[in-house]
């Protein structure tokens, strides 16, 4: 559930930007760095500016995923490979949002089916836990109701033995 809503998250960029106009940016620094998050994996932190319509702007922002594989890798030589064609000064590609030319993403072209399949699996299971409690909160009133039910013949029983009609 944590990956699926972790996936959702992330995602959003990716979808949110596939639409966006694209602007030709040149990257401002490039940090290749170690991560050891969850596993240890290589990673490539960028910097850039753009401009659209005159205006300058400046961005880190990567619609990625750990699944999509652009942005880390498990190999050093892999992002080491990528990481030489990232450098400062070197050009990239960024969608911008319309209405708000500051706000933009890398890396937005493209949700690979895997990062589909666990957004599937986030709305799965929100939808399955909703169920759950559902049918929990309508077994513990039928509990309740059964209980008062039960409490009532035992008071009406107990009644009757006190004072009976014969």
């Amino acid at each position: 559930m944590v990956i699926s809503v972790f996936m959702c998250v992330t995602l959003f960029d990716k979808y949110a930007a596939w639409d966006w106009p694209k602007a030709q940016a040149q990257i401002t620094s490039s940090t290749l760095y170690k991560s050891t998050a969850r596993s240890t994996q290589w990673c490539i932190q960028l910097r850039y500016r753009y401009t659209v319509g005159g205006r300058e702007f400046a961005g880190r922002r990567q619609a990625t995923s750990w699944l999509s594989g652009v942005q880390c890798d498990r190999a050093y030589a892999v992002m080491q490979a990528r990481f030489a064609h990232q450098q400062p000064g070197d050009p990239i590609t960024v969608r911008y949002q319309p209405g708000k030319p500051g706000r933009a993403v890398v890396y937005a072209d493209g949700i690979n089916p895997t990062e589909w399949f666990f957004v599937a699996l986030a709305i799965v299971l929100v939808a399955g836990g909703i169920g759950t409690l559902r049918t929990a909160g309508r077994l513990r009133c039928e509990a309740l109701a059964h209980a008062a039910e039960r409490t009532a013949r035992m008071q009406r029983a107990a009644a009757l033995q006190r004072h009976p009609l014969v």
